[in-house]
């Protein structure tokens, strides 16, 4: 976690959650993946596997736009993120964060084995 601080932004609209071919019905459940799927991908590091609990360190905003043209959800984080090696990790089907195992003990570890080699 030697990286700067950093803010990324991500907006879905209702039918971006809504009608997409992961989610075709609609699904709540699924609309969550469509969102801590992206923002995993970015290298925030979002906790929870049937939606957003929380962010692991960081802060996380989200915001609702009741626009004109539909509604608009934004989620932003600012903070450190993930390098790359922990972004493939945490983005493997199958895998999430949690909050029984947090990840930053684990990134420390592997930081200090990586150290003794």
């Amino acid at each position: 976690m030697t990286m700067q601080e950093k803010t990324v932004r991500v907006t879905f609209t209702r039918d971006d959650l809504t009608r997409n071919a992961k989610n075709p019905e609609g699904n709540e459940v699924l609309a969550s993946r469509v969102i801590y799927g992206r923002l995993r991908s970015m290298g925030v590091p979002v906790i929870g596997n049937l939606g957003v609990i929380a962010v692991e360190w960081g802060k996380l905003t989200i915001t609702h736009d009741d626009g004109l043209d539909g509604d608009e959800w934004t989620w932003e984080y600012t903070g450190k993120l993930l390098d790359p090696h922990w972004i493939g990790v945490v983005t493997k089907p199958g895998r999430a964060m949690r909050l029984d195992q947090p990840l930053a003990p684990q990134i420390a570890r592997k930081a200090a084995e990586d150290d003794e080699l």
